[in-house]
């Protein structure tokens, strides 16, 4: 059986074991330029608090040979809206930069505003990293309950 998109990928892999999915990944012969580098699929992992061994593997299988051309910032972001700080700290082990904006012309703060996502867990999180204030600019500043 083929997979022509991550929705499809998404319903083999629900409720699966890691071991399970390694067997669907090999079977299937799944690659990630094929199903966007597995973007919406990771998402997906993430928002439903899937085991981190199955993101980290699914993660490696989309970084095998497309390194330079990913850009992981929408799932960093992502990960630290759902307060998922291990997934984030894998990204960002993986040359994904906490600095970057997002394709919507948004940084790490600016998003977490807007999705009313930002607290003091992930606002922590990210100033440990950033080791400065850079992102967070007077006007957004005022929006942080």
């Amino acid at each position: 059986m083929k997979i022509n998109n991550e929705k499809e990928l998404i319903e083999m892999i629900q409720n699966k074991t890691l071991e399970e999915i390694k067997e669907i990944f090999l079977s299937h012969e799944i690659h990630s330029e094929k199903l966007n580098y597995f973007k919406e699929t990771v998402m997906y992992l993430i928002k439903e608090n899937i085991s981190y061994d199955i993101i980290k593997f699914i993660f490696h299988q989309q970084q095998k040979r497309h390194i330079p051309i990913i850009n992981n910032t929408e799932l960093l972001f992502y990960s630290l809206k759902f307060n998922n700080f291990k997934i984030a700290k894998l990204l960002l082990r993986n040359n994904v930069w906490i600095e970057n904006i997002n394709e919507n012309g948004d940084n790490i703060i600016e998003y977490l505003i807007e999705c009313d996502k930002l607290n003091s867990e992930n606002l922590l999180f990210i100033l440990k990293v950033v080791k400065n204030s850079s992102l967070i600019t007077a006007d957004k500043f005022y929006n942080i309950r």
